[in-house]
Formats: C-alpha cells, structure tokens, sequence
C-alpha cells in the first residue's frame, strides 16, 4: 500500500495548528526538563573544550564527556515522552486540551529501547561499510592526493545515503508505533515503511523545509540579539572554533527567556512530523488492525 503524500502533509499542519495549544500543554514540561538539563550541563563541558583549546591538554574532558552523556540521557527520555504523547493525540487515543503531561510508561522505555537498538544498528551498518571501503582501498592501492579525494567524497556520500535511509525506513514510524501498539517497534517501522522510501522522504522534505527556513533565520536574529561578532571568512579555524562556543554560552545563558520561543517551535516542529507519522499509520493499518480514529 501507498502513503497519500498531499493528505499527509496537509493532515500535518492542520492537526499541528488546530491543536497547538494541547500540544504545548503535552510538552512543556519535558521541553523545560530538557531545557534545565542544557543549562545545568552544557557549561562544564564548553569550560573543558576552552581550556583544551588554551593549553593543548584534555584535562576534564572525562567529566565534560560525562555532563554530555547524561544530557543525552535527559534529551532522549524528553523527546521520546513527547513523541508518544503526540502520537497518542493525533492517532484519537487522547482527546480534549492539555495542560499538563509527564509519563515514565512502558512504551516510552519500548521507544527508547528501540532508539538505542536502531543506533546500535545503523552504526553497526556504517561500521561494515567503512571497513569495506578499507578493503578496497587496500586491494587498488589508491592513494589519496590532495585536491583529489574522490573515492572519499564517494564514501562520505554513501555514509549520508545510509543515514537517510535508515532514519526513514527505521525511524519514521517508531513513535506512532510505541504510542499504538508498544511492541516491536523496529520491526513493525521497518515493515510499515517498505516501498514508501521516496514518499516518506518527500513528505519528510517538504515539511522540513519551513522548519529549515524558520531556524536560519531565528539563528541569524539571535546572534544578532546576542551581541557576538562573528569572525570574517576565511578566518583561522580555532578563531571559529572559539566563536562558536563564544555563541552556545551565550545562548545557554539566555535560554530561561528563549524557553517560550523554543517550545513553540519545537511543539509545532514535532507535531508536524508525529502526525505526518500518525496520519501515514492510519494509512496503512486498517481500524481493524489498528487504531480506530477518523482520519481526514
């Protein structure tokens, strides 16, 4: 079965922004959970990479490396609550406002279990791919010259060809699937997805893309808000790399009064995408099967 690409984008928005408000009610409090953890975390590590950079020495780096783990750990149970919350309101198991919501469920640890064995996946995949392309170089004899990396460019291609194949045929449907049915999520994604790969990748592009355009230019005012120089072009790489963190400390300091702004566009950002994967579910799984929620 196909996946109607304009019926899910359109069902996309008009569930995102018929429904903003209960969607800001359902993730607020995991974007705030999120938001306190960046805040607490963020600057031992930038600290360790500033001093790294004056003195040539990873001194500290063991326990920024460990603030960045445990961000991720925090990032990942956020996003995954929200993404099931989201996905039960677009698929009609939830109705009504929300004001509030915070669920440690079994299908939130299923999600995450599934995240973490699609990671080991994918790198496993990337992994084999690399030690092929070893091989090979090895056996030809291919000697990289300066200006003419080809065959590296050609890797680095199929490396970012893989990462979009596998976060669509996998990753897709994994929220949808955790919030309707909590069990064999990778599996299930991986099945509902096949000989979808260019459909779902348009209806992924083509919501994106507002998205895209939305944060270049919050960036673009932020840093001007933030009063950070950047360094003309062609500048010294660790003159950019200290610009760089010269800008995510400014914006961890300023992130208590960005908190509304950055919830607004992640509330709607992720509404987008969970009910393009709710909408494109429903398409494919009949009610009897599945869920039975009318659909536009």
């Amino acid at each position: 079965m196909k996946i109607p690409v304009g019926k899910t984008i359109a069902y996309a928005y008009s569930f995102t922004f018929g429904n903003f408000l209960t969607l800001l009610g359902l993730s607020w409090v995991a974007h705030l959970i999120a938001t306190a953890a960046n805040y607490l975390l963020m600057p031992s590590y930038i600290r360790a990479i500033e001093q790294m950079n004056a003195t040539d020495r990873a001194a500290g780096m063991g326990a920024a490396v460990g603030s960045i783990m445990l961000l991720s750990v925090v990032t990942a149970f956020s996003i995954g609550m929200i993404s099931i919350a989201f996905s039960r309101q677009a698929l009609g198991l939830r109705n009504g406002p929300a004001y509030f919501y915070f669920s440690l469920d079994r299908s939130l640890w299923r999600l995450l279990g599934a995240y973490l064995l699609f990671a080991l996946i994918f790198f496993g995949v990337i992994l084999v791919v690399a030690m092929l392309a070893g091989f090979v170089v090895a056996l030809s004899g291919f000697e990289p010259q300066a200006g003419n990396n080809r065959f590296i460019a050609v890797i680095v291609l199929m490396i970012f060809a893989l990462t979009i194949y596998f976060a669509l045929r996998m990753g897709f449907f994994m929220p949808t699937v955790a919030g309707a049915e909590g069990q064999h999520i990778l599996r299930r994604s991986w099945l509902l997805s096949r000989g979808n790969f260019w459909r779902l990748f348009a209806i992924l592009l083509l919501i994106l893309l507002p998205f895209i355009v939305i944060f270049v230019i919050y960036q673009q005012v932020l840093i001007s808000f933030l009063g950070v120089t950047r360094p003309p072009a062609g500048s010294d790489p660790q003159l950019v790399a200290a610009y760089t963190l010269q800008v995510q400390s400014a914006v961890i300091r300023a992130a208590p009064y960005l908190f509304p702004v950055t919830l607004a566009i992640n509330a709607a950002l992720f509404g987008c995408v969970i009910a393009a994967s709710a909408f494109a579910y429903r398409a494919l799984v009949p009610a009897s099967d599945g869920i039975a929620a009318e659909f536009a």
